[in-house]
């Protein structure tokens, strides 16, 4: 088995986040998925457990937040490039679209990933 390396503390990072927003008409909120920028503000190392890398970083709604990945988790958690949690953010838009009462309704989920697919 192949032994995947941590991320440098400090190195910027990318994550996908899943945010709730509200519509003052709906009753329910509604569900998106987001890409932020972020940074390895350290390394979680234990004998007893899988090393973690803790990230740093700001939601959709400018708070700030933390993440624990896993080093066994860490092609799902973080990514190096935009362009990566962007087309995370994409299955996951469209795994979630496919499985909600969404697709009753007619209701699309937003989609504010995809500037970063757009980009070179």
């Amino acid at each position: 088995m192949k032994k995947v390396e941590l991320p440098p503390i400090g190195a910027t990072v990318w994550v996908m986040t899943e945010h709730f927003y509200y519509i003052p008409e709906k009753a329910a909120p509604r569900r998106e998925f987001t890409v932020c920028p972020g940074y390895v503000s350290r390394h979680n190392i234990s004998p007893a457990r899988e090393p973690e890398v803790v990230i740093s970083y700001r939601d959709a709604d400018g708070f700030q937040c933390l993440t624990f990945v896993r080093r066994s988790c860490l092609k799902d958690g973080c990514f190096e490039t935009p362009r990566a949690a962007a087309e995370k953010a994409r299955k996951m838009t469209e795994l979630a679209e496919s499985r909600s009462l969404e697709r009753f309704f007619g209701e699309k989920m937003r989609r504010p990933w995809k500037k970063y697919l757009m980009e070179e």
